[in-house]
């Protein structure tokens, strides 16, 4: 948990499917409670392992402006 808090997302790099990688990031309500996520799912083709890095930074961009969006903190 601590790693994902420090990085900003979570992700899933073929653990549970063995082709497949996701990657998620929280979007955070009025209350600072996390109110949902936005992801992508994807196999390991099309997100390939050296494309995590960025791609949990245009993750984590995007639902910080939806959670300002929404009222909450980014």
């Amino acid at each position: 948990v601590g790693r994902i808090r420090s990085r900003g997302y979570a992700l899933d790099d073929l653990e549970y499917f063995e082709d497949v990688r996701c990657i998620a990031a929280p979007v955070w309500g009025m209350d600072g409670l996390c109110i949902g996520a936005l992801g992508i799912t994807a196999t390991s083709t099309t997100f390939p392992r050296d494309k995590i890095k960025e791609y949990g930074r245009t993750i984590t961009d995007y639902a910080k402006q939806i959670s300002l969006q929404m009222g909450g903190a980014s």
